[in-house]
């Protein structure tokens, strides 16, 4: 996310650009040092987004959304295969020293199916060796401190009632930060999209939304506050 904001912020900034085109060479370069792939993986997808999302202020471009979409499910499907690629290289009978994460998610879901509606409730579920969380680490030998999946970890502990509630607000606050972009013709009119992208992209293989992590989730809070409200604004001032 630092790559994003010093991308947006230079990008308006004319003053205090070298310093930022500074920062974001050096939020690249820690991306990259850190050896995560699916950290680059989703670092390069929010680049690739940018113009595309830049363009949506436009009326005329109808195929955007449908590129947008590709590029997330490209995307998506990407950041899947080399979070679990030791898991599909073993299925084709090679091997490779990397943290699968499918048969972590097989016996979640297989949890879910107890607790379908309601789930364990909200930290109810990881607690190490003790219940039903002891299971996935006797059959996988990994001691997973969750599901590397958010949004199997919000269906698990909240259940399905939890998961849609989530949904149903995370795709208004979509809608919302659409809104605001094309109401806003500088480039940070673009964050709330991004964010919530990027919480998207992120929750495929870890988990920001039922874990403690206070920055992402602090983050969330303000975007859907922003979007919520922000309009309004921009809108009586463009009409007075």
């Amino acid at each position: 996310m630092s790559i994003m904001t010093f991308l947006l912020a230079a990008l308006d900034n004319g003053k205090r650009h070298r310093i930022l085109w500074l920062g974001l060479g050096i939020s690249i370069l820690l991306v990259i040092l850190s050896t995560s792939k699916s950290a680059l993986l989703i670092a390069l997808i929010l680049l690739a987004l940018v113009p595309m999302f830049r363009a949506l202020r436009s009326n005329h471009n109808i195929i955007l959304p449908l590129f947008i979409l590709i590029i997330l499910s490209v995307g998506s499907i990407a950041i899947f295969l080399v979070s679990n690629a030791e898991t599909i290289v073993r299925f084709l009978g090679r091997d490779l020293t990397l943290t699968g994460r499918t048969g972590i998610w097989a016996i979640v879901i297989s949890k879910i199916a107890l607790y379908p509606w309601l789930g364990y409730g909200y930290k109810g579920f990881w607690h190490d060796m003790e219940g039903d969380s002891a299971d996935i680490w006797y059959e996988t030998f990994f001691m997973a401190p969750h599901s590397h999946n958010g949004f199997l970890d919000i269906t698990v502990e909240l259940g399905l009632v939890g998961f849609f509630f989530f949904l149903s607000t995370y795709i208004k606050n979509c809608l919302r930060a659409i809104t605001w972009l094309r109401l806003n013709s500088e480039s940070i009119g673009l964050y709330p999209i991004i964010y919530l992208t990027f919480l998207f992209l992120y929750n495929i293989t870890e988990n920001s939304l039922t874990d403690p992590n206070y920055f992402i989730w602090v983050m969330y809070s303000m975007i859907t506050t922003t979007v919520l409200t922000q309009p309004i604004t921009v809108i009586s001032y463009n009409q007075s």
